[in-house]
């Protein structure tokens, strides 16, 4: 009885844990986790710019290991206003902003291996419809 108490109660906090995670940041987590995975048709579902998926599909191969070490939302309203202002068909309700740490290992043979290392990035996550959340990113 104990042992099963003890699975329940580790069972229900790591659901819990995985529950905090918002919608717009789940988007951020596959999409890391689909470039550590070399999946671009997957990337490809998940960014709004289809040149973005060319961007990836270029540096790829030369990616070791990719791996989330944060994310955290952006209250910093210029930001906001400043993607808004470049994006005047959107409204602010359909715009999430996140700061996203990461770690990124290149491959020996792809000569980038002095630039592996902890990188910050924002990304900008758009409502393009109800429920329908995608990726508008920066550079690797």
């Amino acid at each position: 009885m104990l042992i099963f108490t003890f699975i329940i109660t580790v069972n229900s906090q790591t659901s819990s844990t995985t529950s905090n995670i918002s919608y717009p940041q789940k988007i951020i987590h596959q999409y890391f986790n689909y470039i550590d995975l070399k999946d671009t048709k997957s990337i490809e579902k998940l960014v709004i710019n289809k040149e973005d998926v060319l961007y990836i599909e270029s540096i790829i191969d030369s990616i070791k290991h990719i791996s989330i070490i944060n994310v955290k939302e952006e209250e910093n309203k210029s930001i906001i206003k400043a993607y808004l202002k470049n994006n005047t068909d959107m409204e602010k309700e359909n715009l999430k902003v996140y700061k996203v740490k990461y770690k990124i290992d290149y491959t020996k043979e792809s000569g980038k291996q002095n630039k592996s290392g902890f990188y910050e990035n924002w990304y900008f996550i758009v409502e393009k419809s109800p429920s329908i959340w995608m990726i508008d990113i920066g550079e690797i």
